[in-house]
Order: structure tokens, then C-alpha cells, then sequence
């Protein structure tokens, strides 16, 4: 009596393929859940470890989408409601959905360092190049306890890479696009030993789709960091940006009157935005007193903003300072004591 046991070998087969998947996906699990997060509580733990609702976006992910900017890998991560207010530039208004607040309560950081604007909590982050960024560590929901007000909806940390292995490397990236719009970008990386050197330079420029929407931006990015020994770090960052902007008006043309020109003419032909922001940032991290972690910051922004409006005899100047310190440290297992001075 002859058997068929082909049926036999299927199932056997797909059971063999379902369970490595299964554990493959396991092991992605593991991965991520052990992945380090800073911003959860201000020093590194175990994604794992803590018990708020933390998502990590990676280099690799941001990548994949082909963004060319901070503000734009933003704008592709789920639960993320992104609006640019105005032209090319622009600063964006940014809210966690989850959060469930309002775009100046959520508290957006570069390297730990706080640059949303003073008065309308939006950011500007167009100037931070996507191959820059090592990852962003997203807190859903209120960290009101560890980063005040501004953190009510949330807190977004947008890290920047640091070379980790030993050796230079440059890079030069060039992208064109519409309404001639071009992007330079040029970065190197250099490590030796114990001490790692990131400098970034790059320049942005669009012409606009309207009528004095033109956009011009050049910045800097300086880091440095030393590793003092095994368990003790000191870094520095420097971030310097200029940029001029169109500010065309309201676009007050009926869609039934569009015919390719009425509608990219500037109410406000003149109008110009300027800018100019210097961050500077020190820090360390290590076990310097008693082998207690510690992490200290000591920061600060300087921010320069002149809007023009030549038709109404209007030429303001805003002027933005802020300097502080932030020290956390690790006095107890899972129990941490820190404060901010600004």
C-alpha cells in the first residue's frame, strides 16, 4: 500500500519557515527593546527599563525615505502632525498626536538642547541635513516632570552622528529640485583614539513658487567629543545658522481667478525675514563623584530676527538669549535627582 506523503512534507516545510520567521521577529523585538534611550530620563536606560511610551527612529529608517531634512523626516513618522508656517524656511509647528496638545507644548531638542522658538514654541529645521541625524528619540505623551511646561504634549530629540570608529571620511552631497532650488552640503568625520571631530557645512536656496517666496540658508555644525576613559565623556556642539526669507503675504487670488500668474503674486512684495542663531552646547557624562552617573549640560542660544515690511515703515529686531544648566545623576537604583537652571 503506497502512502503520498507530499502534503505531509508542505505543512512540515511552512511550519518550518512560520517558526523562523517567528523567531527572526523575536529577535528584531529584542533588538529594539534593548536599544539605549537618553531623553526618557535624561540619561541612558534600556528601552526596555522604562515605563513611558518612547519611539525610536533610526539613521537607517530615516534614510530609507529619502528626506532631505530634519523637518521632513518629522513629517514621516507616524503619529506626527507637522505644519510649515509659510514659505521654504519657515518654521514648523510640531504635535504628538497621542500628546494631545497643542504644537508649543511639545518640547523639541537638538542634542538635548531646546530650539523651539520662545514666543510660538515652532522650530526651524530645515537646516539640519537627514544624514546628519544617528536617531530621533520621541516621548508620547506628557515629561512635564523632567522638562517643564513645554513638554506637556511631548518631547522630540533629534541626535546627532559622531564618528565611532577610527579614520576619516568626507562627503559631498549635492540635490537640485523645483523652482531652482538647490541644497550643498558637505560634511567630514574624523576619529582618532579617544577624541571624535564632526563638521558639517551647508547652503540651501529656492527661488519660490510665488512672487518674493525665495529662501536662502547657510549653516554650520561643529561637534567635538573626548573619551576622558572608559566610563567618562566630555563633548561640545556648535550649531550657526543664517538664513534670509521672502515673506510674500497672503495669497488672496479666488481659485476661479487662477490662470498661472495672478495667483503667485505677492501681496507684500518687499517683506523680508532675516535670521541668525548661534547654539552652543558643553557636556559630560560619566561617574566622576562616588561612581554616581552623572550628566551635565551647559547651553546656550543666541538668536537674532529682523522682519521688514517696508510698505508699513516696519523694521523689527527680536533678540533671543538663553543659557542654562541641566544636571541629572543616578543617586539610586532606578531613582534619579536632577534640575534644570536657566
Amino acid at each position: 500500500m503506497k502512502r503520498d506523503f507530499r502534503k505531509t512534507g508542505i505543512v512540515f516545510l511552512a511550519g518550518i519557515v512560520f517558526c523562523s520567521a517567528a523567531v527572526a521577529e523575536e529577535e528584531v523585538k529584542s533588538n529594539y527593546f534593548d536599544e539605549i534611550v537618553v531623553t526618557a530620563k535624561r540619561m541612558p536606560f534600556k528601552l526596555k527599563d522604562l515605563p513611558t511610551n518612547v519611539s525610536i527612529v533610526t539613521s537607517e529608517e530615516i534614510e530609507s525615505t529619502g528626506v532631505m531634512n530634519a523637518g521632513e523626516a518629522l513629517d514621516r513618522i507616524a503619529g506626527m502632525n507637522v505644519g510649515e508656517k509659510g514659505t521654504m524656511g519657515s518654521e514648523r509647528s510640531i504635535r504628538i498626536r497621542s500628546g494631545g496638545a497643542t504644537a508649543n507644548q511639545v518640547l523639541v531638542m537638538v542634542d538635548g538642547m531646546p530650539v523651539n522658538d520662545v514666543s510660538l514654541g515652532s522650530a526651524e529645521l530645515s537646516a539640519l541635513p537627514a544624514n546628519n541625524i544617528e536617531r530621533i528619540e520621541i516621548i508620547r505623551g506628557a515629561a512635564s516632570s523632567l522638562y517643564g511646561a513645554n513638554a506637556l504634549g511631548g518631547v522630540i530629540n533629534i541626535i546627532t552622528k559622531m564618528p565611532k570608529e577610527d579614520g576619516s571620511h568626507a562627503e559631498v552631497n549635492t540635490n537640485f529640485g523645483s523652482f531652482v532650488g538647490r541644497n550643498y552640503d558637505v560634511s567630514y568625520k574624523m576619529k582618532q583614539e579617544k577624541t571624535g571631530l564632526l563638521l558639517n557645512i551647508g547652503r540651501d536656496y529656492s527661488a519660490g513658487w510665488r512672487n518674493n517666496s525665495d529662501y536662502t540658508n547657510t549653516d554650520v555644525l561643529l561637534g567635538v567629543n573626548h573619551n576622558i576613559d572608559d566610563d567618562n565623556e566630555i563633548g561640545m556642539k556648535v550649531f550657526y545658522l543664517t538664513d534670509d526669507i521672502g515673506c510674500p503675504g497672503t495669497n488672496t487670488t479666488l481659485i476661479t481667478d487662477y490662470d498661472g500668474y495672478n495667483e503667485r503674486l505677492a501681496t507684500d512684495p518687499n517683506s523680508r525675514q532675516t535670521d541668525s542663531k548661534l547654539n552652543t552646547q558643553i557636556r559630560y557624562d560619566g561617574n566622576a563623584v562616588n561612581n554616581t552617573p552623572l550628566h551635565l549640560t551647559v547651553f546656550n542660544r543666541l538668536e537674532n530676527r529682523t522682519f521688514t515690511l517696508p510698505s508699513w515703515g516696519i523694521d523689527n529686531l527680536f533678540e533671543t538669549i538663553v543659557t542654562g544648566i541641566n544636571a541629572q545623576a543616578d543617586i539610586a537604583e532606578g531613582f534619579i535627582a536632577g534640575g534644570d537652571i536657566k
